[in-house]
């Protein structure tokens, strides 16, 4: 009889979490259908070859080198001279 009740209650216990787990794993199902069909439909999937391969072309450096020619450094406008900075430093000081 103890035996008897004792499994109910194990029973019982397993079952409830059941009713909790059941419908999480199945709402986790169908998210994951979804976005399977949304990878498809969105093109995830049209070329597999290319994106293995394109990680060993160079097509972005050649890109680089046609779009932005080599330009020298133009020297800035703004250069101070030496007595200038002697200047500022005097300035701070008498202060």
């Amino acid at each position: 009889m103890v035996l008897i009740t004792l499994s109910l209650i194990i029973v019982k216990y397993f079952m409830s979490t059941l009713y909790l787990l059941i419908p999480i794993g199945l709402a986790l199902l169908v998210l994951a259908i979804k976005m399977l069909f949304w990878a498809i439909n969105s093109g995830q999937y049209d070329d597999l070859d290319m994106e293995g391969h394109r990680i060993l072309f160079d097509d972005d450096l050649d890109a680089a080198k046609k779009q932005a020619p080599q330009t020298q450094a133009k020297p800035s406008s703004h250069n101070e001279t030496d007595s200038t900075k002697k200047n500022d430093i005097k300035e701070d000081n008498d202060k």
